[in-house]
């Protein structure tokens, strides 16, 4: 069985730093307006949005990244979670983006190093940090018979 999805033909277009000068301005003008400089800029709402979210809101910081950088990072996951937008306030000029990738990389590079632990020690990222389990209101843990096997019908 053949799969003949038609797809329609988009052409992916960078921005162009012409476009990024444009797209700051209009952010200054209309703040986070983004449909009418979506309709200026002939763009789609999502890409004016995540192009000045995820890159243009924070170019102050475009240097390597340092090992004190890597260890705010590794501090703060293990705060906040996965928040990169609230770790993102935290850090200096470096976007959610640029942050949840320098963290996956860090991952990444812990992994293939098979970092061994000693007793006293652990490394750094051997865990990835705990969401909390959100319960239902409804949910009555004290209730044991939801959670054990009755004895009886055995």
């Amino acid at each position: 069985m053949s799969s003949d999805r038609s797809h329609s033909k988009r052409r992916i277009r960078k921005f162009t730093p012409e476009e990024d000068s444009v797209l700051i301005k209009l952010v200054q003008k209309h703040g986070e307006s983004w449909l009418k400089i979506s309709e200026i800029m002939k763009r789609t709402q999502r890409q004016v949005r995540e192009r000045f979210n995820d890159y243009l809101q924070y170019q102050k910081c475009r240097s390597p990244w340092s090992k004190e950088d890597d260890n705010e990072v590794i501090q703060y996951v293990f705060t906040f979670g996965y928040n990169w937008k609230a770790i993102a306030q935290l850090i200096d000029g470096r976007s959610p983006l640029s942050i949840k990738s320098r963290w996956k990389y860090l991952e990444r590079k812990q992994n293939t190093e098979k970092v061994v632990s000693t007793p006293n020690t652990s490394p750094v990222l051997s865990k990835r940090p705990q969401t909390p389990i959100l319960w239902d209101q409804d949910m009555n843990m004290d209730n044991d018979s939801d959670w054990t096997t009755n004895n009886d019908t055995i």
